[in-house]
């Protein structure tokens, strides 16, 4: 019995030790955290020049090291192009972001950079058709808790064996509900 109750006491002391130590770090600031839900809306440059959306929910938060959090999402992210000839790129991607909260002694607006990186599938169409790897990177300015600045990539590869691809890069607002 000595022995169970020993081992009872180290089990239930190392979970309070998490808890107390997740909830601790759980204060990092973050841009963009777990449960998030964010929709972006920009203008196209690059490849071609149009418009671009995207939508983004944030379902994880791990911080590495107890002090270094990063927050996953899913995103879908489409864009036009119409000004050269008309070609269409969506992509949906899972989507890692890094705010600088965690560095306790730069600048608050230092702090108000998220970057952001996104690996999966998309399509292009346009004067080629074709589905691919998709990736997409980015960052954004959060001038407000709910709404940053933000300027990021898209672009899709195609799987068939030629030197294809379409993308496009995208400046414009992001909006978190």
């Amino acid at each position: 019995k000595e022995k169970i109750m020993k081992r009872f006491l180290l089990v239930l002391t190392l979970a309070a030790a998490c808890l107390a130590s997740g909830a601790a770090y759980s204060q990092i600031p973050v841009n963009m955290d777990k449960g998030d839900l964010a929709f972006a809306i920009g203008a196209n440059f690059g490849w071609d020049y149009g418009v671009g959306a995207s939508a983004e929910y944030m379902f994880a938060r791990v911080n590495l090291a107890d002090s270094v959090p990063i927050t996953f999402g899913l995103a879908i992210r489409g864009g036009v192009g119409f000004l050269y000839s008309t070609n269409y790129v969506i992509a949906g991607l899972a989507t890692a972001h890094m705010s600088l909260g965690f560095i306790p002694d730069v600048p608050r607006w230092i702090r108000n950079f998220d970057f952001y990186y996104g690996l999966g599938l998309g399509i292009g169409a346009g004067s080629d058709f074709g589905i691919g790897i998709a990736n997409s990177g980015g960052i954004a300015y959060y001038v407000a808790p709910n709404l940053a600045l933000y300027s990021s990539v898209v672009y899709v590869r195609y799987f068939q064996n030629s030197p294809n691809g379409n993308g496009f890069g995208s400046a414009g607002l992001i909006f978190k509900i």
